[in-house]
Parts: C-alpha cells; structure tokens; sequence
C-alpha cells in the first residue's frame, strides 16, 4: 500500500486539470462536468476559475513526468467526465486518446480503463438494486 501512496506523491493537479477541462470543452460542456472538475478542484485546494479561462491544448502533456500510476488515474477521471452526461462522444474518446498517448500510454490502456469503468459501474448498479430491492 506504501508503494501506490508513494507514487501519488508525484500527483500533477495542473495536468490533471488540464485533461479534464480539455474532455469537458471537447463536445459542449455540461453543467455535471463543471461540478465533477469543481469538486476535485476544490478537493486537491485549488481555484479551478482561471483553468476554465484557458485555451487548453494537448501540448501541457508533452513532457509530463508522471508515474504510471498518475497517468491512468487522469485517464479514468477524463473517461469519467466524457460519461457524465450520458454520451460518450467520438471527440471525447479522440481526445483522451490523444492525452494517454501523450503520456506514453497505449491506446489499449484506454481500453483496458473503459472496460474497468464499465464493469465498475454495473457492480454498483447491482449494488443500487440490492440495496433498494428493485428487480433487475
């Protein structure tokens, strides 16, 4: 456990913002998108306001030096917000693609997160129904 808190220690929130806000503007922002990045803004205590203002582009991703580990949490996150309005659009996953590879992932990371997220979101489903006693 001491190892994977070691190698958040090197967490970039500039980067991870970046990403988000790049998905979030990538096929029209929605107001849950702006809660989700305003919530974790505020979580790792930063003023996102000047973020949103920014001309984004892929470039912040260039040389950033991120554990593995770093790189695939912005990875989900981003794979979080382009779901959150219910349309995971093309330009979305074009991009998210596009900041893994600048990261020096493998498009196959992204599909192995896609997958996780997807298989994580029925347990919970199933949990909902469970707990609430709906049929499936």
């Amino acid at each position: 456990m001491e190892n994977i808190l070691n190698q958040f220690n090197e967490f970039d929130a500039d980067a991870y913002l970046h990403a988000l806000i790049i998905i979030a503007k990538a096929d029209g922002i929605d107001q849950r998108e702006v809660d989700f990045i305003n919530l974790h803004s505020s979580l790792l205590g930063i003023d996102p306001s000047e973020y949103w203002k920014e001309d984004t582009d892929f470039s912040e991703f260039d040389s950033a030096n991120l554990s593995r580990m770093t790189k695939m949490a912005i990875i989900r996150d981003c794979i979080v917000i382009a779901h959150i309005d219910g349309d995971y659009a093309d330009v979305e996953r074009k991009a998210i693609t596009e900041i893994a590879s600048r990261f020096g992932l493998k498009e196959s990371d992204v599909v192995s997160m896609e997958n996780w997220l997807k298989e994580y979101w029925q347990i919970l489903e199933k949990g909902k129904l469970l707990l609430t006693g709906e049929t499936q």
